[in-house]
């Protein structure tokens, strides 16, 4: 049984007005909280120049977005141990509310008991495709 599972999400080509927008990325990252079913418990953003590095504390985990607007890139990860929850549904959600060019992600399941799993996701405008990469064994 998996105990957490935890994306992490590669954006290219996004605008870097999007990327440099703090109070827009909070809200993004709030909106996929409640997507996931989540409480947030607490949130902290730093406005670099000219990007953003932010998280939010869940109750089943974490959420964190780094951006790089010069580089038209952000990284997010999403990790939540909240097993209903709808990671496809949220990552729609994300390549709809940054519009990237390009984009990929890693799901890993963990708290397996031989390990964890790695599966490759990449979606569409209203789907998402997986692919299992790779099954770490415990030794």
């Amino acid at each position: 049984m998996v105990s957490g599972r935890h994306v992490m999400v590669e954006l290219y080509g996004c605008s870097y007005k999007t990327l440099s927008d703090l109070e827009l990325i909070k809200q993004v990252l709030i909106d996929i909280a409640t997507r996931l079913g989540s409480r947030v418990l607490s949130e902290h953003f730093v406005k670099l120049d000219p990007g953003i590095s932010g998280v939010l504390v869940i109750g089943e985990s974490h959420i964190s977005i780094h951006t790089w607007p010069e580089k038209n890139y952000a990284s997010i990860d999403i990790y939540t141990c909240n097993k209903s929850s709808d990671l496809d549904q949220a990552l729609l959600f994300v390549k709809k509310r940054f519009n990237p060019i390009q984009q990929c992600a890693l799901l890993v399941e963990r708290g397996l008991p031989e390990g964890f799993r790695v599966t490759e996701m990449k979606w569409g405008e209203s789907r998402i495709e997986k692919s299992e990469m790779a099954q770490h064994v415990r030794e």
